[in-house]
């Protein structure tokens, strides 16, 4: 038997190197919740210098979060972090009329 994965629809943001801007958060605000939880936080990056990394941590384990990576929160709730190149391999843009 053949099956195609079922559409569905995500929120997402892109991570371009923060979170915030001089005006506040400009992400979803479950992300926002994510950071202010510490699930979402930056730490040292691998020179160990001042924390410039962007990790995400669930109970499935620790992700680094590359600038342009994609931060994706699914219906059910799960967050996952997808390449920039294999998020635009599985999503499309979701135009409102």
């Amino acid at each position: 038997m053949i099956y195609k994965r079922k559409e569905e629809l995500v929120s997402t943001f892109q991570y371009d190197g923060d979170l915030r801007g001089k005006n506040g958060y400009y992400v979803p605000d479950w992300a926002v919740q994510l950071h202010e939880l510490g699930q979402l936080y930056y730490d040292k990056g691998t020179d160990g210098r001042e924390p410039c990394e962007l990790f995400f941590e669930n109970s499935n384990g620790l992700y680094h979060v590359a600038v342009n990576d994609y931060i994706v929160k699914d219906n059910e709730g799960n967050i996952s972090v997808v390449p920039a190149e294999k998020f635009k391999e599985k999503y499309e843009k979701v135009v409102k009329h």
